[in-house]
C-alpha cells in the first residue's frame, strides 16, 4: 500500500495540491471488511498512536468503508491485494496547521494556551523538557 498512496501524493505534488507529503492526508477507500480491519489496527483511535500517518509519510489517514465517489480527484487504479481485497487511494490537504516541532499537520495546533505552535503529540514532550529546564539550578 505505501507503494501506491506514494504515487497518488507525487501526482497531488506535480499539480500543486500539495507541497510536501506531511501537507498530506491520505484518504483510503474499500468496501473489503479484512483490509480495513488491518488498517484500523494502526490508527491512533485504536492504539494511541497513529502508525498508518508514519507509513504513509502524511500529516493524517482516513479509512472510509465505501468505494471512491466518482469525480472526488486523483486516484490510482483499483489495487488487489490477493485474499484480503481491494482499495483506491486519494490525496487531500491535511487539516489544520503545522507543528512547529515535527512538522505534520494537526487540528489541535493553535489549542494550547503556553504552546500555540505545537500539536497533541508534540505536547506532553515540549511540556516535560520545560518542567525539566525548570528544576536545573541557574
Amino acid at each position: 500500500e505505501r507503494g501506491e498512496v506514494n504515487r497518488v501524493a507525487e501526482v497531488a505534488r506535480k499539480e500543486k495540491l500539495i507541497g510536501s507529503s506531511l501537507e498530506a492526508k491520505a484518504i483510503i477507500y474499500s468496501e473489503s471488511p479484512k483490509l480495513l480491519e488491518i488498517l484500523e489496527k494502526y490508527l491512533e483511535s485504536s492504539n494511541g498512536v497513529d502508525e498508518l500517518r508514519y507509513l504513509f509519510i502524511c500529516s493524517e489517514v482516513q479509512l472510509e468503508n465505501a468505494s471512491m465517489p466518482s469525480g472526488e480527484g486523483e486516484a490510482v487504479e483499483s489495487v488487489e491485494i490477493p485474499d484480503i481485497g481491494s482499495f483506491k487511494v486519494q490525496i487531500a490537504r491535511a487539516d489544520g496547521c503545522r507543528c512547529q516541532r515535527c512538522w505534520n499537520y494537526c487540528e489541535s495546533v493553535g489549542t494550547y494556551e503556553n504552546h500555540k505552535e505545537i500539536c497533541n503529540r508534540c505536547i506532553g514532550l515540549v511540556e516535560h523538557i520545560s518542567v525539566g529546564a525548570d528544576s536545573i539550578p541557574a
